[in-house]
């Protein structure tokens, strides 16, 4: 069965309710690994910031290597 798209008027797709709730936890996710990196340019060692945050350290270990704080 084909998924029907609602559309406002000048024809912009909206997002179906799973669409929504995919981009609400991809910009919590976001949200939460910006949070990461302040804590870690404030100083926190990755320890704290798992404990503040409820990261794996492996995660932030990454975190750290695929960005400049």
């Amino acid at each position: 069965m084909p998924l029907i798209n609602w559309a406002t008027l000048e024809g912009e797709l909206l997002p179906t309710p799973e669409e929504q709730e995919r981009q609400r936890a991809d910009k919590a996710e976001s949200q939460l690994l910006q949070t990461a990196r302040n804590l870690l340019a404030s100083g926190m060692t990755i320890e704290q910031v798992a404990t503040v945050t409820g990261l794996d350290a492996s995660a932030i270990e990454q975190l750290i290597s695929t960005s400049e704080l």
